[in-house]
């Protein structure tokens, strides 16, 4: 049996190979040590599942990528002529079209899940309502307008298989496309949303964690983080200009491939943005992520920032023991343990939450 034709890639399609493997591999190895982390500390949630199954999309559409190099994706026209029959000419181009159908369709899906993920993080440790809703608001976005884009490209040809098969087409065969430019406009509309939900995604963050009181070492890893979602951002303006070529017919894979390489970028380095801060418990030893057992909290109607620290004193039958100050006056430490409540050190008017913010790393002990 013959070996298949294939294009070896060059330029922009060994570009977008090297892309494509180094963004597939560095993210399935950051979920996977998310997830290590989530199981250790046992703090598994909704968006670690979210972020996975984003993850599971981008991983087949990376693949669908890689294939596609090999057959002209990234080539200008002259590439699936030369040296080739007429044959595997026309293999190599139907080849061409059905990764990038497949490679359409696992894009659209892998979106609504890193974003939700990165929102639903959020959510865990902030209600107030300026955030929560436009919060919600990305999450709905990003499913409807995925929900239109896949219901879109499923539709453009009838039979499906004719997206990417000229011999199914009329006057050959019996199926046919729509040719109106409609999927050009629906991508211009799904382009212009993702825009907005990923800047939210990116800004948002931003404003959730101001005015927190943390470490240096933590705001310039935090200020990194949020630097690699707004790059994300960035992604999917920079792809905006080249969605024309969707209606250019000369050179079509070569022009293609830059909005392939951009929407890798863009997934990519979202699943990486959104899951690096819950490594940081695996990096805490590190100087850079490590931090001091302060927390800040605000008591009080003036909202006023006060500090709480814990000191661990070990174990006495069976119980932990620790001691607690708040404020400066170090004087006023109170000894607690596992039967503090029932103690009545922590007084009844005070009600004391613990939350986990998972969105940046950081533990949070609120008291209000």
């Amino acid at each position: 049996m013959a070996p298949l034709p294939n294009i070896q890639p060059t330029d922009l399609a060994a570009a977008t190979l090297v892309a494509t493997v180094a963004l597939g591999v560095l993210s399935i190895i950051t979920v996977a040590l998310r997830i290590y982390v989530r199981i250790n500390i046992k703090s598994l949630g909704l968006d670690d599942y979210l972020m996975t199954i984003g993850l599971l999309f981008f991983v087949a559409y990376c693949s669908f990528t890689s294939m596609d190099v090999y057959s002209g994706l990234g080539h200008h026209d002259a590439a699936f002529k030369t040296g080739f029959s007429q044959t595997d000419s026309y293999f190599l181009t139907v080849h061409a079209a059905k990764w990038l159908v497949f490679f359409q369709i696992t894009y659209t899906w892998s979106l609504p899940f890193i974003k939700s993920s990165i929102c639903w993080a959020l959510l865990r440790f902030t209600r107030r309502r300026r955030y929560v809703y436009p919060l919600w608001a990305v999450m709905v976005l990003s499913v409807g307008i995925t929900f239109v884009g896949f219901v879109a490209v499923m539709v453009n040809c009838t039979p499906f298989a004719a997206t990417w098969d000229p011999s199914l087409r009329a006057p050959v065969g019996t199926g046919h496309c729509d040719t109106s430019g409609r999927m050009s406009q629906i991508s211009y509309v799904i382009s212009a949303i993702s825009v907005i939900t990923d800047w939210a995604c990116a800004i948002i963050p931003a404003f959730v964690i101001y005015g927190l009181k943390m470490s240096k070492n933590l705001k310039i890893t935090l200020t990194f983080i949020l630097a690699l979602g707004v790059m994300a951002s960035i992604s999917t303006i920079v792809r905006l200009p080249y969605l024309q070529f969707y209606n250019v017919p000369t050179d079509y894979y070569y022009n293609v491939c830059n909005i392939v390489i951009w929407s890798i970028v863009e997934c990519g380095v979202g699943i990486i943005a959104g899951s690096l801060p819950s490594l940081r418990p695996l990096l805490k030893k590190i100087p850079m992520f490590g931090s001091k057992k302060s927390y800040a909290f605000r008591s009080g109607s003036n909202d006023t920032p006060k500090q709480i620290k814990l000191q661990n004193l070990g174990h006495a039958g069976g119980r932990s023991l620790a001691s607690c100050r708040v404020g400066e006056d170090e004087s006023k430490w109170e000894r607690i343990d596992d039967n503090s409540s029932q103690q009545h050190i922590i007084m009844k008017n005070v009600q004391m939450d613990v939350e986990y913010g998972m969105a940046n790393g950081l533990s949070s002990l609120l008291i209000q």
